[in-house]
């Protein structure tokens, strides 16, 4: 693994983690606005899947070390 994957897999966990203690805090604001027209359960859903979709596309080019 070069030096440039290990930064890059480093930010997207901190990026990650950052976005889960975000969520976290949300408590019963779900139906609150977010951005435009999306309320904050909104936002969380599309940045959730977007996450797994990296993660997805990673797995793809990685099979062999995808559990």
């Amino acid at each position: 693994m070069t030096a440039e994957w290990r930064e890059t897999r480093a930010a997207f966990h901190a990026a990650a983690d950052w976005f889960a203690t975000a969520v976290e805090k949300v408590g019963g604001r779900w139906s609150s606005p977010g951005l435009g027209e999306w309320d904050v359960r909104a936002l969380v859903g599309h940045t959730s899947r977007a996450l797994l979709t990296v993660e997805s596309y990673l797995c793809l080019l990685y099979t062999s070390r995808c559990v």
